[in-house]
C-alpha cells in the first residue's frame, strides 16, 4: 500500500500532486501530529476493525478521524504480500511477540501469541469463516439484541468481500457456493494448484458412505462438514485489511494515519449524572519520551485487539477495582469484566509420514534454493505454490455421542481440522522426508482465562492468561480430535500415502498418552478474544458503547460475548462494518 508520508520526506511535486486530490495524511511519529488537529474520532488501533472503521467513517466528509496504530506501516513488506510466507511475520518485528504466562494445562509453558504490529493488524493467516448461521443467533440471545442475529448482520457480511478467480484459474464448480459471497473489498479465493493428496480428502469424503460429509461453502451458514478453504487473497496476493479498506480510504482529507504511536492513557474529562465521559487519550511514541493529548469531539473507539484494548481500559483505570488498587492506578469505573472471559481456541498439530511418492509442499521448508526459484516466479506473474495459504481444505465436525454440546446449534461444529501437505509443527522440519499434516482446534472451548496489567507501565506487556485445558472438556475433546483424525486418514482412499503418525504422537496410542502428547504441544490458533464482552455482566452494551463511560466504545474481538465458532477474522470484519453504521446513525446529518 503506497501511504503518504506527511512532511519533507517526499519530493514536492510528488507531495503536490497528494495533496490537490484531498489526500489522507501518513504520520510517522508523533512530532508530526499538528498541534492544532482537530478530529471527530480517534480509532485507537489500526487492525482489521479500525481499518474497516476508517474507511466507513471518512465516506461521511462531515467526520475527520484519526487512527493511531502502535506499529508500522504494511507498505513493501514482501512476506505480508506472499500469502504462503504470512506465518513468518511470526516473532518477527511486525509481532508484538507477547506470550502467555505459564499454562499449567499445558506442562507451565509460556506459549507464543502472535498479535500484528503493523497497519492491518492481525488479518492474518488468511482463512475466511465467518460462523454459522446459529452462532450469530446465539449472540443476539446472549447480549438480548435481535440486531446482532445473523438476519440482521447477514447484509454487513456480504459488505465486507467477494469472491474471486483462484490464480490457477480452475472451475471452481463443486467446491464453493458464489451465492454465499457479497461485493465487498476483501478478495475471497479458493486453494490454486492443489496438491493430489487434497483431492484424496475430498474423494475419501464423497466415498465414506456417510460417515463423512462433504461442504460445498461453509459461509453459506451451515459449517459442518469438510470443504474447500475459503482465504483473503486476490491475484495471488494476501488482501490484509489495510490493503482492502486503508488503502482505498487514503484519498480522502479527512484522514489521518498515526503509526509508531501507543495509546497510553484514556483521560475523563467530566462527569454527567454520575457517569465519567472520556474523549482525550494520551499518545507516547516510546516509554521515556513526550505524552501528547489529542481530543474527539465525538468519540474515542478503541479496536487495539483482544489484548490490547483490557490493557489500555486498565491503564486507565476501568476494570476490577482490586486489581486497579494493587497497582495504584486510580479507579475510574470498577468493571470486573474488563481482561476477564479471555478465550482463546486450543490448537493441536498432528504430523503424518507419507510415502515418498506423494507431492507435498516439504521442499518448499528445507531447500532455500527452490524458495528462491518459488519467489521468483511469484515476483514475476503471481504463479506457484506462493500464491496460496497454508490450509487448502478445511472440516469441521461434531464431538461423538455422548461427549458434551457446548457449540450455538446443529450447524456449529466442535472441532475445527485444517489439512496442510507438508509438515506443520512449531519446530524446525525434519531434514529429510514427506508429510501430510491435519491440525485441530476445539472451537467452543469452556476453558477462560484472563488478561492482566503486569505494571502500570503502558510499554510493558500485559499477562496473558488463556488457562488451557482448565476444564477437562477442553482436553477431553482434543484427545478424541486425535482418534477422530485418525479414524479419517484410516479409509482405504489414503492406502499407499499416509504411513502413519509421525514423531512423538506415534507413541501416542492410548487416551492418556493423547491427554500427554496435547499438553505438550497445544499452541494458540491465534483467535483470542471476549476479553471485553457485549452483554449482560459485560463491559460494552448491544451498540458497543462501555458501560458506565461516555464518550467510549469497543469495537474489535473482544467484545464478542463468547468465542466465535470459526476463525476470528471474517466476524470481526462484520462487528466492524455494523458498528460503523452505528456510528454513522449517531452523528450523521444524513444517517444511513
Amino acid at each position: 500500500m503506497k501511504l503518504l508520508t506527511a512532511y519533507p520526506l517526499l519530493s514536492a511535486v510528488w507531495f503536490s500532486s497528494w495533496v490537490s486530490c484531498g489526500a489522507a495524511r501518513l504520520l510517522n511519529s508523533l512530532s508530526e501530529l499538528r498541534v492544532d488537529a482537530q478530529y471527530d474520532f480517534i480509532i485507537v488501533g489500526g487492525g482489521t476493525a479500525g481499518s474497516v472503521l476508517a474507511n466507513r467513517l471518512t465516506e461521511n466528509g462531515e467526520f475527520n478521524v484519526l487512527v493511531v496504530e502502535a506499529g508500522g506501516s504494511n507498505e513493501d513488506i514482501l512476506n505480508s504480500e506472499v500469502p504462503y510466507l504470512a506465518n513468518s511475520l511470526i516473532n518477527g518485528p511486525l509481532d508484538w511477540n507477547y506470550s502467555t504466562v505459564p499454562q499449567a494445562g499445558a506442562n507451565e509453558r509460556r506459549i507464543s501469541t502472535p498479535r500484528g504490529f503493523a497497519l492491518g493488524g492481525s488479518s492474518n493467516t488468511m482463512l475466511w469463516y465467518r460462523g454459522s448461521d446459529d452462532m450469530w443467533d446465539n449472540f443476539a440471545k446472549l447480549v438480548g439484541d435481535e440486531d446482532w442475529a445473523w438476519k440482521s448482520v447477514s447484509k454487513y457480511y456480504l459488505k465486507t468481500s467477494r469472491l474471486v478467480t483462484p490464480q490457477d484459474g480452475r472451475d471452481t464448480t463443486g467446491q464453493v457456493d458464489p451465492s454465499a459471497h457479497g461485493d465487498g473489498p476483501v478478495n475471497v479465493t479458493l486453494s490454486s494448484y492443489p496438491q493430489p493428496v487434497i483431492g484424496t480428502v475430498q474423494d475419501a469424503v464423497e466415498k465414506s458412505g456417510g460417515r463423512y460429509t462433504f461442504n460445498l461453502d461453509y459461509n453459506s451458514g451451515n459449517t459442518l462438514g469438510i470443504g474447500w478453504a475459503q482465504c483473503n487473497i486476490g491475484g495471488g496476493v494476501r488482501n490484509s485489511a489495510a490493503a482492502a479498506y486503508l488503502e482505498p480510504a487514503m484519498q480522502r482529507a479527512n484522514l489521518d494515519i498515526l503509526i509508531h504511536t501507543r495509546a497510553v492513557k484514556l483521560h475523563p474529562v467530566n462527569v454527567s449524572k454520575g457517569i465519567p465521559s472520556i474523549n482525550t487519550v494520551e499518545l507516547a511514541s516510546d516509554a521515556n519520551g513526550p505524552r501528547v493529548n489529542v481530543t474527539a469531539s465525538k468519540e474515542i473507539i478503541l479496536s487495539a485487539g483482544t489484548l490490547n484494548t483490557p490493557q489500555l481500559l486498565l491503564l486507565s483505570g476501568i476494570g476490577p477495582k482490586n486489581d486497579l488498587d494493587a497497582l495504584d492506578i486510580p479507579v475510574v469505573l470498577d468493571s470486573p469484566g474488563v481482561g476477564a472471559n479471555l478465550t482463546e481456541q486450543p490448537f493441536l498439530p498432528n504430523v503424518f509420514s507419507v510415502t515418498p511418492s506423494t507431492e507435498t509442499l516439504d521442499e518448499l521448508l528445507r531447500d532455500t534454493t527452490v524458495q528462491a526459484q518459488i519467489l521468483s516466479h511469484w515476483q514475476e506473474n503471481k504463479t506457484g505454490p506462493y500464491v496460496n495459504a497454508l490450509v487448502p481444505i478445511q472440516g469441521n465436525w461434531k464431538l461423538p455421542a455422548g461427549f458434551e454440546d457446548p457449540s450455538s446449534g446443529p450447524g456449529s461444529g466442535n472441532v475445527m481440522v485444517v489439512f496442510i501437505p507438508s509438515y506443520f509443527q512449531y519446530n524446525a522440519p525434519p531434514s529429510a522426508g514427506r508429510y501430510f499434516s491435519v491440525a485441530s482446534a476445539i472451537l467452543s472451548p469452556k476453558s477462560r482465562g484472563s488478561l492482566k496489567l503486569s505494571s502500570s507501565n503502558p510499554f510493558d506487556p500485559p499477562l496473558v492468561d488463556y488457562a488451557f485445558y482448565s476444564n477437562d472438556f477442553d482436553l477431553n475433546a482434543h484427545v478424541e480430535a486425535m482418534k477422530m483424525i485418525e479414524d479419517f486418514l484410516s479409509l482405504p482412499q489414503f492406502e499407499g500415502i499416509v504411513q502413519g503418525p509421525f514423531g512423538d504422537q506415534a507413541n501416542a496410542t492410548t487416551d492418556q498418552e493423547k491427554a500427554a502428547f496435547a499438553r505438550a504441544n497445544v499452541q494458540v490458533y491465534s483467535h483470542p478474544t471476549s476479553s471485553a464482552s457485549m452483554g449482560p455482566g459485560g463491559v460494552v452494551d448491544s451498540k458497543l458503547k462501555v458501560k458506565g463511560i461516555g464518550g467510549l466504545r469497543i469495537i474489535d474481538a473482544s467484545i464478542f460475548p463468547q468465542i466465535p465458532e470459526c476463525n476470528t477474522q471474517a466476524p470481526v470484519y462484520i462487528v466492524a462494518e455494523k458498528a460503523a453504521d452505528l456510528l454513522k446513525n449517531d452523528y450523521s446529518s444524513y444517517p444511513n
